[in-house]
């Protein structure tokens, strides 16, 4: 139970991001945004974890290309796609296409031959994708007519598709390095690969003291830092560490959900019934993959 609440929180905090993202759009540019929030989670956790980091570099040394490619995948590229995103896409569209996020994980395991899926949840999988069609067409089938892709749905993909891909490469987590040090190791090097990006675009864009020293931009800020950042990965890492990743995955179809409260309360968009009811596909759909059992790899990863 321990491990699926872990997973209810993060997502609870990753649905926020669509929102504050898009609420920032106007105010800082994306590479700025991801860069601050990363530096934040890591002064944060720096002085908790130093000396596990200092006594793991023999073991990241040994892990240094899976260490450095999973943070650039699920730091440094991840949540950025969504800043852009955000600029072209509302908040709950970005969250309906980001829950796709764990077919590609299934996908990626799928393509390693590390899973294998029983037939309910096979049936649960796809009553999530029902669900989602009924929120995103509002309930009405003759909607997919006018249904278009917007750049900021291209970006949307492509954080689901990193993210599948960040969640597939905890799975292969080195036993012999902790999940504190892991995170504290993906956040720096996250952080580190996001510089140049963000001198780059401070040098076509800088940011204004009006701007950076603003009550709700400091708020927003150390929000995304400590809750989004720090403590959603957190959570995250540990839930799908668990031994049970397509079950945890799964669970972040409730994004949409949290996403559309949060959007309505705070950016005032419009909630449809739709929503509901579509949200209520997904829950069971999500109530049947994990009422299954489940003969896979990943799931019994040592």
């Amino acid at each position: 139970m321990y491990p699926y609440i872990l997973a209810i929180m993060s997502v609870f905090f990753w649905s926020a991001n669509v929102v504050v993202g898009n609420a920032l759009v106007h105010q800082l540019m994306p590479w700025q945004i991801a860069f601050i929030r990363w530096a934040i989670a890591c002064v944060c956790f720096l002085p908790f974890t130093w000396k596990q980091l200092y006594k793991s570099l023999p073991y990241i040394r040994h892990h240094i290309l899976w260490i450095s490619f999973t943070a650039f995948i699920g730091i440094t590229l991840c949540n950025t796609f969504v800043y852009y995103a955000s600029e072209t896409v509302k908040s709950v569209d970005l969250s309906l296409i980001g829950v796709t996020g764990p077919i590609f994980l299934i996908l990626f395991a799928k393509l390693a031959g590390d899973i294998q899926l029983s037939k309910r949840q096979i049936l649960g999988f796809l009553c999530t994708i029902v669900g989602l069609f009924i929120v995103i067409l509002h309930g009405r089938l003759e909607n997919i007519k006018t249904f278009q892709f917007a750049v900021g749905d291209l970006w949307m993909l492509a954080m689901a598709a990193s993210f599948g891909l960040y969640s597939f490469l905890m799975t292969k987590r080195p036993v012999n390095i902790s999940q504190n040090t892991t995170l504290i190791w993906l956040l720096l090097l996250g952080c580190i690969f996001s510089i140049p990006f963000f001198c780059i675009e401070t040098f076509f864009y800088p940011i204004t003291k009006d701007v950076i020293l603003s009550q709700p931009v400091i708020l927003i800020m150390l929000y995304m830092g400590i809750f989004n950042s720090l403590t959603a990965y957190l959570c995250w890492n540990r839930a799908i560490d668990s031994g049970h990743p397509v079950k945890i995955a799964m669970l972040y179809y409730l994004m949409p959900i949290f996403s559309a409260i949060e959007a309505h309360f705070f950016l005032q968009e419009k909630l449809y019934l739709s929503q509901l009811y579509g949200g209520m596909v997904i829950l069971f759909g999500i109530y049947l993959v994990n009422k299954s059992t489940s003969n896979s790899n990943v799931e019994k990863r040592q």
